[in-house]
């Protein structure tokens, strides 16, 4: 994705996002570990980012963070989330940027 394609993703996911917790797990040599909570899903979804971002914002494990998640309609919930009781299943593919 270029640089223009990235920054319009970045001002949708803000005008539109739904801001959620989340909170950093993991920092490895190779990546950085983002647990965030999706209140539409009513789960919390494991996400993976590159390390310079860690770096970059000067983040480590237990640093919070803000989840700006948007949703997608599919047929199907991805196969490693699972909806919790308070779920919106017509809400169920998650893309999420994290803001510090």
């Amino acid at each position: 994705m270029n640089v223009h394609g990235q920054i319009a993703k970045l001002v949708y996911q803000t005008i539109w996002g739904d801001a959620n917790p989340a909170m950093v797990v993991g920092v490895k040599p190779d990546a950085l570990f983002v647990a965030a909570y999706s209140a539409d899903i009513d789960c919390v979804v494991l996400l993976r980012f590159p390390v310079e971002f860690a770096i970059d914002q000067q983040l480590k494990a237990g640093s919070r963070l803000i989840a700006l998640n948007s949703y997608e309609k599919k047929s199907e919930i991805a196969a490693d989330l699972k909806p919790g009781a308070e779920s919106d299943r017509g809400r169920i593919s998650i893309h999420t940027s994290p803001s510090s």
